[in-house]
């Protein structure tokens, strides 16, 4: 039976660390090793990770000054031992049979990357969104993409997405990149280019924990640059190694570039290089216009042919859709 190792870094998780472990200890699938990398912790996260070492002799623990939940990540990935490796955050938990489904989804069809299904829950437990709400698949229904398949899903996103229920093969990983936000981005498209074959198991094994103050809700000068910089590197990897899906590719962009704007809107627009980033993107998105509307607006929803027509003529009005539309989904009229 092959090894599946297991990378949690961990950062000031004390409230939800022990629920974590306890998923991950009473795994069905039984040769692991469960790597915990401490990244210079203040609070009893240290203590929690030394004490579950003791009772469990599969768990290694590595502390270290902080540098990043990449860093640690890579660090991981340097001291594994199992053939598979597989990252869980922290925060998050996983069902008793989270290996199991994806290892046999990975042997049995002879694949590079397994993938499961996720939910996304809230601190209580209730699962606010599922990844079976949109994928349109059957339950447990089994789907593998070959060769260039991989890159056309990755830019539609129908199933497989960035998060990081996954299961590698080791010698398709790369390290991650330090010191940035939204690193899975970049990460996901190298990666995915590695492989031949990539399966998804439907099937909801992996609880991803949101919190008021987590990483993906904070929208500091930073952490929109750091998006920016991401998709706009993951755009340009895309259009020079597989120019056959830039319409996906440009599609992809337009979804990247409302989310983003709708960041910055939430800001008020108060940073002028993340003003300026914006505007590079959608200077991309309409030069493309000018020569393939009718094939792009025809992949469109009304939404985003709206944004992309006001992107071209009046990019105020732009913003000021984005703004309206944020105050519908707060006030919950749409």
């Amino acid at each position: 039976m092959d090894k599946i190792s297991i990378i949690i870094p961990l950062y000031n998780v004390e409230k939800y660390l022990r629920k974590c472990l306890n998923s991950i200890i009473n795994q069905t699938y039984k040769n692991i090793e469960i790597i915990l990398v401490d990244d210079g912790s203040t609070d009893e996260s240290p203590a929690i990770c030394d004490e579950y070492a003791k009772k469990d002799n599969r768990i290694k623990v590595i502390h270290k000054e902080n540098g990043g939940v990449s860093s640690a990540r890579n660090l991981g990935m340097r001291e594994s031992t199992g053939e598979y490796i597989v990252f869980v955050d922290s925060d998050d938990y996983v069902s008793n049979d989270f290996c199991e489904v994806l290892y046999k989804g990975l042997k049995e069809n002879d694949c590079d990357i397994s993938c499961i299904g996720y939910n996304v829950v809230d601190v209580y437990d209730n699962i606010t969104s599922s990844s079976s709400q949109i994928t349109n698949l059957e339950d447990n229904e089994v789907v593998v993409f070959n060769d260039k398949e991989i890159i056309k899903e990755l830019l539609e996103q129908k199933i497989l997405k960035n998060f990081s229920c996954r299961l590698y093969k080791k010698d398709v990983l790369i390290d991650y990149q330090e010191g940035v936000n939204y690193e899975d981005i970049i990460f996901s498209v190298k990666v995915f280019m590695n492989c031949k074959r990539i399966v998804y198991t439907n099937k909801c094994c992996y609880n991803y924990l949101v919190r008021n103050n987590s990483l993906t809700t904070k929208r500091s000068e930073k952490d929109l640059l750091d998006f920016f910089n991401a998709i706009y590197e993951r755009y340009e990897i895309i259009r020079k190694n597989y120019p056959e899906f830039m319409l996906f590719n440009i599609k992809s962009l337009i979804l990247s570039t409302l989310a983003l704007s709708t960041q910055n809107v939430s800001i008020k627009r108060k940073y002028d290089t993340v003003n300026e980033k914006i505007d590079i993107l959608i200077s991309i998105v309409n030069k493309y216009v000018q020569f393939n509307e009718k094939e792009l607006l025809y992949i469109l929803n009304d939404y985003q042919k709206a944004a992309v027509y006001l992107m071209q003529y009046n990019v105020e009005l732009y913003y000021n859709m984005l703004e309206e539309r944020q105050n519908l989904k707060e006030s919950g009229k749409i």
